[in-house]
């Protein structure tokens, strides 16, 4: 049996995706908190990144970061 990610699994993952990421918020906060001396300018890298949570709560902090998002899904992007 061949099983892979499909677009519609994307969409699924997207819909429920604060059921598979409990406490999300928490994590966020603690991985943005890791971050806080760092440069402002600095090059995120984010594999896999969802609905982007993660993305958006660094670019709130650090505004001129760069940010390369790399996901199988377009839907993901």
């Amino acid at each position: 049996m061949n099983e892979s990610w499909s677009e519609a699994d994307s969409a699924i993952f997207l819909d429920r995706g604060k059921y598979y990421v409990p406490e999300r918020e928490i994590q966020i906060e603690v991985i943005s908190g890791l971050l806080e001396s760092q440069p402002p300018a600095m090059r995120i890298v984010e594999l896999c990144p969802g609905e982007g949570w993660l993305t958006r709560a660094l670019l709130e902090r650090f505004a001129e970061a760069r940010v390369l998002a790399l996901d199988g899904s377009p839907a993901m992007l």
